[in-house]
C-alpha cells in the first residue's frame, strides 16, 4: 500500500464526521477508564484509607468486572445504541464526580468499578459502531487511522490527567467527568449522521 493511498484514506477518515465523532467520543470514555482504573485508583484508595492487602483484593474484582462486556450486545439490542451508549457516558461521568467528594472505601471501590463496567460495556458497541461508520473500501487502513486518532487523544488526555493529579486528585477526577460529558456529545452527534440508532 502506497503512502499516497494512506493519505487518501486518512483524508476520507477525517472528513467522515460520523466516524470521527464516534471514535473521539468512545476514545474519551476509554481513556477515562484507563486513567482512573490503572493510575488514579490507587491514589483514590489510599485517600480512602484502604490497606495494601485490601487494594490487592479490589484489583481482582476489577479484573473480573471486565467480563461484563458479554452483556453489551443483549443490552444494546434491548435499549438501542443511542440510549444505552448515552447512559454509559452519564454513569461514568457521575462516577468520576462521586470519586471527587468521597473518602469512603466502599464508595471509592464502587465508583471505580462503575467506570470499569461502563467502559467494558461500551467496547463491543463501540467496535460495531465504528465498523458501520466506515465508508471507505479499504477498511483495514481506515481502522488503523481510527486507532491513530484515538492514540493522539490518549496522549493529550494522559498529559492533562497527569498534571491535574499532581495538583489535586479531585481535579483529575473532575476532568474525567468533563471528558465523559464531552464524549456523550460527540457520541450522539456521530450517531445522528448514521442510520444506526
Amino acid at each position: 500500500m502506497s503512502f499516497g493511498h494512506s493519505l487518501i484514506v486518512l483524508k476520507e477518515t477525517l472528513f467522515n464526521r460520523s466516524l470521527l465523532f464516534l471514535i473521539a467520543g468512545i476514545a474519551l470514555l476509554h481513556e477515562v477508564n484507563q486513567t482512573i482504573t490503572v493510575f488514579l485508583n490507587q491514589l483514590q484508595y489510599t485517600k480512602a484509607g484502604m490497606s495494601a492487602r485490601l487494594i490487592s483484593g479490589v484489583y481482582i474484582l476489577m479484573t473480573l468486572s471486565g467480563l461484563v462486556s458479554v452483556f453489551s450486545a443483549p443490552l444494546t439490542k434491548i435499549l438501542k445504541p443511542r440510549f444505552f451508549g448515552a447512559v454509559l457516558f452519564v454513569v461514568c461521568s457521575f462516577s468520576c464526580l462521586m470519586l471527587v467528594y468521597t473518602e469512603n472505601p466502599v464508595v471509592s471501590v464502587f465508583g471505580v468499578l462503575l467506570v470499569r463496567i461502563c467502559s467494558g460495556l461500551m467496547s463491543p458497541l463501540g467496535t460495531e459502531l465504528q465498523n458501520k461508520a466506515i465508508t471507505t473500501i479499504d477498511r483495514a487502513t481506515a481502522l488503523s487511522m481510527s486507532t491513530l486518532i484515538m492514540d493522539l487523544l490518549a496522549v493529550f488526555t494522559n498529559l492533562v490527567f497527569g498534571k491535574l493529579a499532581e495538583f489535586d486528585l479531585g481535579a483529575a477526577m473532575c476532568f474525567g467527568g468533563f471528558l465523559c460529558i464531552l464524549g456523550v456529545g460527540l457520541y450522539l452527534s456521530g450517531l445522528k449522521r448514521t442510520d444506526y440508532k
